[in-house]
């Protein structure tokens, strides 16, 4: 069975390249128009430019050579922007929640411990996730429909088409 790919929409890297811009000409602004800029006012600034700047690079890449964000196989789901570099398995998967609003869907993990390519940032919020949800494993929020060239249910109907833990039901 091959992977199902969704990739983020053209309007929402143009809306996010539009925002990160102005964002960056307003720290350019503040740090060049200020007559007496105190060394902590240009140390955040410049912090605030540089991390705008690789924002709007990121943007940039990503309109001229798309990669998917969401990737869902037999082998698993794959969110670059939740979940990390490597996927999270289907037998680790415990539960699926749906969120009615905004819509959206939060992958629960059983406590196996996994490597995931920001291990320190990823685990804090998954725990946060696990909380909110009231679950005992990890949970992961998978990226915003809204963002994506697809549907809720399109992607809902990806996870149970590739889903191979046996034990585990999607359902609306």
């Amino acid at each position: 069975m091959q992977n199902t790919s969704f990739f983020y929409k053209k309007s929402y890297l143009q809306r996010a390249l539009l925002l990160a811009l102005v964002l960056l000409a307003l720290g350019i602004y503040f740090v060049m128009t200020s007559p007496a800029t105190q060394l902590w006012m240009v140390v955040i600034f410049s912090a605030f430019i540089a991390t705008y700047a690789l924002k709007s690079a990121r943007f940039v890449g990503e309109m001229i050579a798309p990669r998917p964000v969401i990737e869902i196989s037999a082998q698993g789901v794959l969110d670059r922007k939740s979940i990390g570099r490597l996927p999270l398995p289907w037998d680790v998967i415990e539960e699926v929640v749906l969120i009615p609003r905004p819509k959206g869907i939060a992958l629960v993990t059983n406590d196996t411990p996994r490597q995931t390519s920001a291990e320190t940032l990823l685990s804090r919020f998954s725990n946060m996730m696990r909380k909110k949800l009231g679950r005992k494993g990890s949970a992961f929020l998978l990226t915003p429909v809204t963002s994506l060239e697809t549907d809720f249910d399109k992607l809902l109907e990806a996870l149970r088409t590739h889903n191979t833990n046996k034990s585990l039901s999607i359902d609306p």
